[in-house]
């Protein structure tokens, strides 16, 4: 049966030492000669797992992996319990992990009654992983630490990110469920269920957490000792530079933190009042949605809202919250040069734009505008405003181009004055135009004779 080919008891005279690996009960057996630290595939990943060697080994993820395989009945997973945690309390994962921009997609990990539950379950001293994203999926665990990357991370998690939904009981995190290592350049946007406590980022933080965000809707229980908090549940460490944005509810709940410990420190760190519903919060500061969507708020961060300047943060000012800009590619959007007749306004209507490089047109909102850097003829400079992205998307910069502003015509209209005979035909008019451009001066300077001096 199935239940039987995932037990190693089952394969009488197999060798699990060096040429089969499983995890009882959870997996089929695995060929060890799959084993590589350089990953491009589900069963790689998971034979990172396989003993105290490799969990302490360097990997490099060298393609995106869709984790597909773990509900197919035909594959080596218990599909009802999918991905088996790398590393544990016992077992560390104290190795490098660098994800190389890659994503790991539909992880799918269903364990209810399990601790230290996520890709790696437990992230020991000196273990790193980095520059990874965790795309969708859904991870449960039981009891204490879950996340969508690390169930416990006592090493170093930098560049990463989780948008899948993570359930748990107690430290439950989108990004990790306990975090007693460093945190940076990181952000959650699933939704987080759990109680004591759990946060959209880190359920229970004591390391610290620097330039990191969530977005995601974290729920627990109406009980007692349930700590909901936007960002972290409940923190007695360090927490810089970073925001959370998502609905929380449950017990004690606080937009970004739900509970400070006297140890822990808050700094330059933000939550959005409307859309957490949270007017309070152990530590940070409560924003509107307007508020943080603006530049000035986040003026000790290193942040700008032009693109391609290697600051940390990316806003698009009145369109987004700060953007992890490590995760956007440069595009360079360049105003093709064009020409317009004087209309009085710097305002340039029916420009275009090139872009640099192939550009995904879902990931780019917005309407172009154009603008000149004078309302006078002449060539000006033309500037390109409007465009923005998203996380998913593109760090956007502009590049001017040129307008020729030629004159306007102006069709002239002239009233003559009566006189009385002076025996001369000098004549007075008055010149106006149709075509004047409001605001604009018009001098009329012109010299007039009637036909003949007689009256």
């Amino acid at each position: 049966t199935t239940a039987q080919m995932m037990q190693s008891a089952n394969f009488s005279g197999w060798d699990f030492t060096n040429t089969w690996w499983m995890s009882n009960g959870n997996t089929r057996p695995f060929l060890r000669m799959e084993y590589s630290t350089t990953i491009t595939n589900a069963h790689q990943l998971q034979l990172i797992g396989m003993n105290a060697t490799t969990l302490a080994a360097s990997y490099t993820l060298a393609a995106d992996i869709d984790m597909a395989e773990l509900k197919q009945a035909s594959g080596l997973w218990n599909t009802t319990k999918g991905f088996v945690p790398i590393g544990n309390n016992t077992t560390n994962f104290t190795g490098a992990f660098d994800g190389l921009g890659h994503n790991i997609s539909d992880l799918y990990i269903y364990r209810p009654s399990t601790n230290y539950v996520g890709l790696f379950g437990y992230i020991g001293t000196g273990g790193s992983v980095s520059s990874v994203g965790m795309v969708g999926g859904s991870v449960t665990g039981s009891g204490s630490y879950v996340g969508g990357l690390a169930g416990y991370n006592f090493g170093t998690v930098t560049n990463s990110y989780s948008t899948g939904s993570v359930n748990g009981v107690g430290n439950v995190g989108g990004l990790a469920g306990y975090n007693a290592g460093t945190i940076t350049d990181s952000y959650a946007t699933g939704k987080v269920v759990g109680d004591v406590p759990a946060g959209g980022l880190v359920g229970r933080n004591t390391g610290t957490i620097t330039d990191s965000y969530a977005t995601g809707a974290v729920e627990g229980d109406y009980l007692i000792g349930s700590y909901n908090g936007g960002l972290v549940g409940t923190n007695a460490g360090i927490i810089t530079d970073s925001y959370a944005t998502g609905k929380v509810t449950g017990c004690y709940t606080g937009g970004l933190v739900a509970a400070n410990a006297g140890t822990g420190t808050i700094t330059n760190s933000f939550w959005d009042t409307q859309t957490s519903g949270e007017s309070s919060s152990a530590g940070g500061t409560g924003k509107t949605t307007t508020e943080m969507q603006t530049l000035s708020t986040f003026s000790t961060w290193d942040i700008d809202d032009a693109g391609d300047t290697g600051e940390t943060w990316r806003i698009y000012e009145g369109n987004t919250y700060p953007l992890l800009r490590h995760f956007l590619p440069t595009a360079t959007a360049t105003a093709d040069d064009t020409s317009m007749v004087y209309n009085g306004s710097t305002t340039v209507a029916g420009g275009s734009y090139t872009w640099d490089i192939a550009v995904d047109a879902g990931k780019v909102f917005g309407a172009a505008a154009y603008t000149a850097s004078s309302k006078d003829v002449g060539n000006r400079a033309l500037s390109l405003t409007g465009l923005y992205s998203n996380q998913q998307g593109y760090d956007i910069k502009t590049v001017d181009g040129t307008v020729n502003i030629t004159q306007k015509d102006l069709t002239a209209s002239y009233t003559g004055t009566d006189k009385v005979y002076d025996a001369t035909t000098n004549a007075t008019v008055t010149g106006s135009s149709g075509d004047i451009i409001g605001g604009d001066a018009v001098t009329f300077s012109q010299t007039a004779s009637f036909i003949d001096k007689n009256a």
